[in-house]
């Protein structure tokens, strides 16, 4: 009787143990449960990302299109301007 008190109490004392151990595991699990969900979270945080940069290097590329448009059109201005008052120089008698 004394033999399988004993066995009885072995097996009371490693239901305790494995107990513990299954609390243990069961943490561990929320905290890489939790983990996984975070990961998840910045993957979706660096596509939306993604999305906003490419969005400011197109308003970037048009805003720097604007000023070589306008210098373009200054240019073609200044060249016609002196083209004008070349031909009007020469049909005025060129160098009087």
């Amino acid at each position: 009787m004394e033999d399988i008190a004993v066995k009885l109490q072995e097996v009371a004392d490693r239901s305790l143990r494995n107990e513990g151990r299954i609390k243990k595991l069961e943490s561990e699990h929320q905290a890489l449960t939790e983990l996984a969900i975070s990961v998840k979270e910045l993957a979706t945080d660096q596509v939306n990302m993604k999305d906003d940069i490419a969005e400011i290097k197109t308003d970037v590329k048009a805003m720097t299109v604007k000023p070589a448009k306008r210098w373009d059109g200054l240019v073609d201005k200044l060249l016609a301007a002196l083209v004008g008052a070349f031909v009007a120089w020469l049909l005025m008698g060129g160098a009087v």
